[in-house]
């Protein structure tokens, strides 16, 4: 590069500049970048610049994010305990169910007449089972035999003749007309 210099100047003013300089550089180029080395920062620099700019909006939907999903979270546990409460209120709802069932079958099977009026009678909160079995069943039944006995036959055993068991089933069906007998006069 010093010959172009020289070429500019003259060799004169050239040699003469060189001695005032020393052991200097006279380069007109010293910090001299090349175009091309420049047009390359210049594409890294905007590159970094745009990764900048995507971390910064990325930054920004993150904390977003996290804000939604404290919201969510909230709503989660809200949606959590009213799904828990209503399975609670399921299963409550199921017990009471095979309670109800458990009832009408002894009732039934001791006798009761009108075994939806005498379910009524009974607290069924206060009904514990064991098993698929009520614990007190008994107990329950025979205060409803002492209060309601009207709506209880008297239970045979199968060892009664027939005589027995007609006599009952009269007894039965006092309050009602002998369809088998009205039918008889008509056939």
């Amino acid at each position: 590069m010093s010959d172009r210099i020289k070429a500019i100047i003259g060799e004169d003013l050239y040699t003469q500049v060189k001695e005032l300089m020393g052991d200097k550089s006279f380069d007109l180029l010293d910090g001299f970048v090349p175009r091309t080395r420049l047009n390359e920062v210049s594409e890294k620099f905007k590159v970094s610049e745009g990764k900048v700019a995507d971390y910064e909006k990325q930054l920004k939907d993150t904390k977003a994010l996290i804000s939604e999903s404290e919201e969510y979270k909230g709503k989660y546990t809200e949606l959590e305990t009213k799904f828990n409460n209503t399975l609670a209120q399921k299963d409550i709802d199921m017990a009471n169910v095979s309670k109800r069932f458990l009832v009408k079958e002894s009732l039934v099977k001791n006798g009761a007449k009108h075994v939806e009026l005498l379910i009524k009678e009974i607290n069924m909160d206060d009904i514990k089972l064991d098993n698929d079995k009520i614990i007190g069943i008994t107990d329950i039944v025979s205060d409803l035999k002492t209060t309601y006995g009207d709506l209880f036959t008297e239970t045979t055993n199968a060892s009664n003749n027939d005589s027995t068991k007609d006599k009952k089933k009269k007894k039965d069906n006092d309050d009602e007309p002998d369809w088998e007998a009205i039918a008889n006069k008509y056939v």
